[in-house]
């Protein structure tokens, strides 16, 4: 018998702290519950929040009234200041037509010049090769390239007189249009 009251004292011992456990087990349910209704209020607030504040950064502002208004009529000044651009225009545009023009014909004498530069550089060149094969000695060849660094120098410096010339003339011609053309800017004004 001692045996069955300490049997049933252990199964009521036992079963008061299941009830323990489950009121404490229930009264942290409720508190986690509570704990959880306040973080979905201040999630809802925080939401409710950042709705207003993107409200408030995106929220079109009022047009000023001189936006709202249409563009007034452009002014007879506009026009005129578009029509003298495009008889300007024009008019620089047939200057530099020109200019391009009197450079195709002065560069025509220039490019001849240095075609015959070349050739005549060429034929030295040629005949001194040939002069090197009717040597019979070292002092010959010597004084045989001597005479032909002479010869290419000098006629190297009369061909760059007159190519400078020819430039000089070019320049001149090229540029005459585009003087004549600031001249009579100068003069309107």
């Amino acid at each position: 018998m001692a045996e069955r009251k300490s049997g049933k004292s252990k199964k009521a011992h036992k079963e008061k702290a299941e009830k323990v456990n489950l009121r404490e087990a229930g009264d942290a349910l409720k508190a986690a519950e509570k704990q959880v209704e306040k973080k979905k209020v201040s999630l809802s607030s925080a939401a409710r929040a950042s709705e207003h504040e993107a409200e408030v950064i995106y929220a079109p502002e009022p047009m000023p009234e001189p936006i709202k208004q249409p563009a007034p009529e452009p002014a007879p000044t506009s026009r005129a200041l578009v029509t003298t651009a495009k008889i300007e225009s024009d008019d620089a545009a047939e200057t530099f037509k020109q200019s391009l023009s009197a450079a195709q014909k002065g560069a025509s004498p220039v490019n001849a010049k240095l075609l015959d530069m070349a050739q005549e550089a060429m034929n030295s060149s040629l005949e001194h090769a040939r002069d090197l094969t009717g040597i019979t000695n070292p002092m010959q060849a010597l004084k045989l390239q001597m005479k032909h660094w002479h010869e290419t120098i000098e006629s190297f410096a009369a061909h760059s007189h007159e190519l400078r010339n020819l430039t000089a003339e070019l320049v001149a011609t090229t540029s005459e249009p585009i003087r004549k053309h600031l001249r009579a800017r100068a003069a309107k004004r």
